[in-house]
């Protein structure tokens, strides 16, 4: 904070003795008013937390556009992938810190199990279900009691319960473990934990006092992920998904960065780190959808997809919402990350997405509390011109009556006053967000999964986004195919009001073929465009052709013992390629054999056959040319061959 006062100005008066019949009076200029000083100020704004990464309200609002996870976090990470990464790590989430006592108890999820099994050292003790004990701290030990008796004292204490990973003794019956602080009543919501075991250690605190700490051993990949609280479960399923994937990379890096000493843990159960509510969210209101979006962003059953930057797990931050754009992150923290820019988010601004805080207040303060926060003796004006790229404030400067000022960053202004976000003005003055409309210095241009190949004379649909959509809309890409050794347009399409465009491609020809969209640069004067244009990565689409496998006749007879010669012939001919003779035995292809196609695409095939009956045969054409998991040429099979012997 900066103060500075005006100097006074000294007045001098000096008397002039009379030495005529008269004298000339010289009025002096009035001295200014002193400014006013009102008895209070009013503020209002948008947004809510710091605004950096991901915004909740601003996934809710491109899901509700039709965006996928991948779109909206490759929006938000400026520069960044979505890919699979090796998730199933044992997480360690503080749950208690620095606390006197705890009190715990098993729960059956059905009519039976909840027993819970605690283990100090070699000795183990068996819990009955609903049983409630007390864990205290005594010393550098923790005491486990049962009513007034201390059934035994030891450190660390590890507690199981039945229908974990690991029971110990207590069985496979689904239960919760409800957990509280010993102040706390174990009969109120949330508390309860489905998964992995907890571990209980009596810590010395910042005071000197002996306290315990909790801590949830979980697996990352699934048992966290399914108790993270971050975001209604109701709302769509790409912004859901979107919300996990940020949470498991979140969650990577802080394990990746070691166990925190003191707390023995990755992360915390609360904003220090993201909300983990345990069982309540999976088994609270649709936790059903929000199991789904966990399950549908894991790749394996030991990795899940995570936010990429080249190739390391990026810091995904979120928050609530924002006043239009996010935060670059050195506005905030100081420290500048080249995934953590400041980026379009209007959808935060849109009341029918964000009800609450797409435009809060007006917050009433004080002249004291205002005078306070600034440290002057009272305030006549305030200055919020000062804003990061965002549009937050940046620095606040409040005068008093008398000249003097202070300056204060967005950030204490922020506290200070209590205000809900950095994206704020003074009441009644423009609302520097709604008159400063977003230009996007370049549009980001998305396209979905393209098919690896299509049969001829198939199509291929191709879809995609160029955002943001408010300045897309109703403009048009590109479409362009490589011919030539260069690129040459193809047609184009007119993009929609939520930024979506789709095209077929249709190739002609056996082969490879590829595409790419091109959106082409907007507002554009002789000094260059305010907009500049983005092209896809190319999109490669293989050109297939299906074998066609002919048989010269459906029905051969032949002599037991002797010979049934199978031909035909196979389109396109591939000389010197093999042709497969199958025969159906007990529902099953089986291969007997096989025999070259010649240049002119025939072939023949003779099998023995040894005993009287009726056989179906059938020629199988395995698929050729293949590369990279495609084949431009594809398998095919003949009509059924019914083989009488006699």
């Amino acid at each position: 904070m900066h103060r500075r006062s005006n100097a006074r100005r000294m007045l001098v008066w000096v008397t002039i003795p009379t030495v005529a019949i008269a004298a000339l009076v010289v009025p002096m200029a009035a001295q200014a008013a002193a400014p006013k000083v009102p008895a209070g100020f009013s503020f209002s704004g948008s947004g809510w937390g710091h605004g950096v990464g991901l915004s909740q309200y601003g996934a809710r609002g491109q899901a509700q556009e039709g965006r996928t996870a991948t779109q909206i976090l490759t929006h938000y990470f400026s520069g960044t992938t979505v890919k699979p990464v090796t998730d199933a790590v044992d997480l360690r989430v503080n749950l208690q810190f620095d606390v006197p006592s705890l009190r715990l108890r098993g729960e059956p999820l059905r009519s039976t199990g909840g027993s819970v099994q605690l283990s100090i050292g070699s000795k183990n003790l068996t819990v009955a279900p609903r049983a409630a004990i007390t864990l205290r701290a005594s010393g550098t030990d923790v005491q486990v009691v049962s009513g007034t008796k201390v059934l035994a004292t030891g450190n660390p204490v590890t507690v199981r319960w039945s229908g974990t990973r690991s029971p110990g003794s207590t069985g496979s019956r689904p239960a919760v473990l409800n957990l509280v602080s010993g102040s706390s009543s174990l009969d109120t919501s949330g508390h309860r934990y489905r998964y992995g075991q907890v571990e209980v250690r009596s810590r010395s605190n910042a005071a000197g006092a002996r306290t315990l700490s909790a801590v949830n051993v979980v697996n990352l990949h699934d048992e966290y992920l399914l108790g993270v609280g971050e975001m209604p479960s109701s709302w769509p399923m790409a912004a859901l998904q979107s919300q996990v994937v940020v949470a498991r990379s979140y969650a990577l890096v802080r394990y990746q960065s070691g166990v925190r000493a003191g707390c023995w843990c990755h992360v915390f159960d609360d904003t220090r780190d993201q909300v983990f509510a345990g069982y309540g969210k999976e088994a609270g209101p649709s936790g059903d959808r929000w199991r789904q979006a966990v399950l549908t962003t894991a790749y394996s059953a030991t990795t899940g997809r995570v936010v990429l930057y080249g190739n390391k797990v990026a810091q995904t931050f979120f928050s609530s919402s924002t006043g239009g754009r996010t935060q670059n992150s050195e506005d905030v923290w100081g420290s500048a990350l080249p995934y953590l820019r400041s980026v379009d988010d209007r959808w935060s601004r849109d009341s029918r997405n964000n009800p609450t805080y797409a435009a809060w207040g007006p917050r009433a303060r004080t002249q004291q509390q205002v005078a306070q926060a600034f440290a002057l003796p009272n305030v006549s004006r305030i200055d919020l011109t000062s804003r990061h790229a965002s549009g937050a404030v940046r620095s606040a400067k409040a005068w008093s009556a008398t000249g003097q000022y202070a300056v204060l960053s967005g950030a204490t202004f922020t506290q200070r006053l209590a205000l809900t976000s950095r994206w704020s003005f003074v009441t009644g003055t423009p609302n520097p967000m709604a008159t400063k409309p977003v230009v996007p210095a370049a549009y980001t241009l998305s396209t979905g999964v393209v098919p690896a190949s299509v049969v001829i004379p198939a199509d291929a649909r191709v879809s995609g986004f160029v955002l943001p959509s408010t300045a897309s809309k109703g403009k048009r890409v590109v479409i362009q195919k490589w011919v030539n050794r260069s690129w040459k347009q193809a047609g184009s399409v007119t993009v929609a009001a939520d930024g979506g465009f789709a095209f077929t491609a249709s190739p002609a020809a056996r082969g490879n073929h590829l595409y790419r969209v091109w959106k082409p640069s907007d507002n554009c004067t002789a000094k260059g465009c305010a907009t500049k244009g983005a092209v896809s990565a190319s999109l490669r689409l293989d050109g297939a052709q299906l074998y066609s496998v002919g048989v010269a006749s459906g029905a051969i007879a032949a002599k037991k013992g002797g010979l049934a010669m199978i031909s035909g012939g196979v389109a396109p001919a591939t000389a010197g390629s093999r042709v497969l003779i199958q025969r159906l035995s007990k529902g099953t292809w089986k291969t007997l054999g096989s025999t070259v196609v010649r240049s002119s695409g025939r072939y023949s095939y003779g099998t023995r056959v040894l005993s009287a009956g009726r056989y179906a045969y059938r020629v199988w054409k395995p698929s050729d040319q293949c590369s990279s998991g495609t084949c431009l040429l594809k398998a095919s099979s003949s009509k059924t061959v019914i083989v009488t012997v006699r």
